[in-house]
């Protein structure tokens, strides 16, 4: 089954509309304009666009509507999901900070002590705290950080 998603403009008849479907790897969009002064139906467009560029006009539109970066809709507790997500995130082998910040992914290399060497593996909570990872995620989200 595709997905689907529509929108009519409620109390008119034809109605102007809006519809969304994925079919065939594409976002197939259908609009219909209001009803005609001379009482027929509006006009109707369709264009199939990849499903990239359909996100960047959902995006786009938010923004000139006035919500900008909320077209993600996040609830508190899904932002909490992230930033408790991101906390436990253990980083990437290939972890190399900038700006002066020290990092050495191995430890006791000379053996000096008599200790095995080992291998640091930080996670999230090696970057922020869970107030600094809300923040942070707010800000990506263009959401006011709290």
């Amino acid at each position: 089954m595709d997905k689907q998603y529509g929108y009519t403009v409620p109390g008119a008849d034809y109605p102007a509309y809006f519809n969304a479907i994925l079919r065939g790897g594409q976002v197939v969009l259908t609009v219909r304009g209001p009803k005609q002064d001379d009482g027929s139906c509006g006009t109707t467009s369709e264009i199939a666009l990849p499903p990239s560029v359909a996100i960047e006009i959902a995006i786009g539109i938010r923004d000139v509507a006035g919500e900008p970066s909320g077209w993600l809709a996040l609830t508190e507790a899904q932002i909490k999901q992230m930033v408790d997500r991101f906390l436990q995130w253990k980083l990437p082998d290939g972890f190399r900070p900038d700006a002066g910040i020290s990092f050495e992914p191995r430890y006791n290399v000379d053996n000096v002590h008599g200790w095995p060497e080992g291998k640091h593996e930080p996670s999230g909570t090696n970057l922020f705290d869970a107030t600094q990872a809300l923040a942070m995620v707010r800000h990506m989200l263009g959401l006011p950080v709290a």
